[in-house]
């Protein structure tokens, strides 16, 4: 049902210390064991296909509220800037109960000589007209109500809910930035939520990217992967 089919997109932007160079936080989202870890509600994941070091697919399990789930992630780390998310998951929007009333009246002869006979054809022969004998019936018709009732039904809405996240270093007028684009896709019924949930867990997220940064720059182990110069400095974001 493409109807119930919603696109939103949203931005986000955090600036960077001056004392977390940019190759440090590429070094950070290229590790995938780290990005798995931001969802926390993540408690497992296995690797589908792919390469860890660059590009994979993996499959998590999180918990819910009630339960669990399962969604797929794929991580693009072979860009030199930045990293591609891809989230595919499949919630559940809700149950939904629907109630239509109905109503079958019971249907009484509309030739006019069976009404007479029916209502009493000496009482009425000379005394009532055809017409006034069709208002006899349709007043009696209106009382002679057969049946009625409810009909109820419940309707489970699911579908498949994509996020796609472009997260860049870029630089700009006023430093090194993190900055992602979000696109979300899914059943428009909870489409606005998923938004809020994302904006304000990826700004988490971001926060987690620089505090994992630093620490690294603390202890002198960042990665040489991803150098300075291949970043780019237009704070553009890739198509």
């Amino acid at each position: 049902m493409s109807f119930l089919k919603k696109s939103d997109n949203t931005s986000l932007s955090t600036p960077l210390p001056a004392s977390t160079p940019a190759p440090t936080i590429l070094s950070v989202l290229h590790n995938h064991t780290f990005l798995l870890a931001l969802d926390s509600t993540a408690e497992s994941s296995t690797i589908i296909s792919g390469n860890q070091d660059y590009s994979a697919e993996y499959d998590v399990t999180a918990k819910k509220p009630i339960g669990k789930t399962t969604y797929q992630l794929r991580i693009d780390g072979s860009i030199n800037d930045g990293v591609d998310l891809e989230v595919t998951a499949h919630p559940p929007t809700g149950e939904f109960d629907f109630s239509f009333p109905w109503r079958w009246y019971l249907d009484v002869a509309l030739n006019p000589d069976e009404s007479i006979a029916a209502l009493g054809r000496d009482r009425l022969q000379g005394q009532m007209k055809t017409s006034e004998a069709r208002q006899v019936l349709d007043w009696q018709r209106r009382r002679q109500k057969a049946f009625s009732g409810l009909l109820e039904t419940r309707l489970t809405v699911t579908g498949t809910m994509k996020i796609w996240s472009k997260i860049r270093v870029t630089k700009g007028s006023k430093g090194w930035e993190l900055n992602e684009e979000v696109k979300i896709q899914g059943n428009r019924m909870i489409v606005g939520f998923v938004r809020s949930n994302v904006e304000v867990e990826h700004k988490a997220w971001h926060s987690k990217i620089v505090e994992e940064a630093e620490r690294r720059e603390k202890k002198g182990d960042a990665s040489e992967k991803g150098v300075v110069e291949t970043v780019g400095t237009t704070g553009g974001v890739a198509a």
